[in-house]
């Protein structure tokens, strides 16, 4: 691929990633994610981000916004297991717009097994602005995850932020950081 649409895709997403606090029915905090602008008023992240939730603070460096609503196939399944049918992804409608100059395309295709890519997050829970790592995207369904892609933590890295946009090398959005697995990271 171009190299020069490559950096300005990843340069997009780097403008468009966002953190979001995650807020209770009486409005008390329950955590945060990462999250990607995908629209004026879209954000993509991660399902469990949105389940079980009801509103959404949601900060850019182009500014704030919050939603009320929400769409996500993500059950809780009442275990730390990962399931191979789990979609874990899930959107948030701001109430009012972020503007950017541009955002991020979404993947209409699956990448092989082995391609290389790029993955947006936080360095710790405390960290307000979102960094990027290289990855191999590895195919999931060699190990029953049809709708994944597993990629390996670098050594030594003990926070996982989840949410945060997974890009292949053409620089589209081809998935958000779900979990991490227990025993192979």
């Amino acid at each position: 691929p171009d190299t020069a649409a490559q950096t300005d895709a990843q340069k997009t997403t780097q403008a468009s990633s966002v953190l979001i606090e995650i807020k209770a029915n009486n409005g008390d905090y329950l955590g945060s994610c990462s999250g990607t602008l995908i629209g004026p008023k879209m954000v993509l992240t991660a399902g469990h981000c949105i389940a079980g939730a009801s509103a959404w603070s949601v900060t850019s460096t182009a500014g704030k916004a919050s939603g009320k609503v929400a769409s996500t196939p993500w059950k809780h399944f009442g275990s730390s297991l990962s399931h191979p049918e789990h979609s874990d992804i899930g959107l948030i409608l701001l109430d009012t717009p972020i503007k950017l100059d541009s955002y991020p395309q979404l993947a209409t295709k699956a990448v092989k097994d082995g391609a290389k890519g790029v993955r947006f997050h936080r360095e710790n829970d405390q960290a307000k602005t979102v960094i990027s790592s290289s990855a191999i995207l590895k195919d999931g369904g060699a190990k029953g995850f049809k709708l994944n892609y597993l990629l390996d933590a670098p050594k030594g890295e003990d926070f996982l932020d989840t949410g945060g946009a997974v890009l292949s090398s053409d620089g589209k959005i081809v998935g958000v950081v779900s979990g991490k697995g227990k025993t192979s990271n």
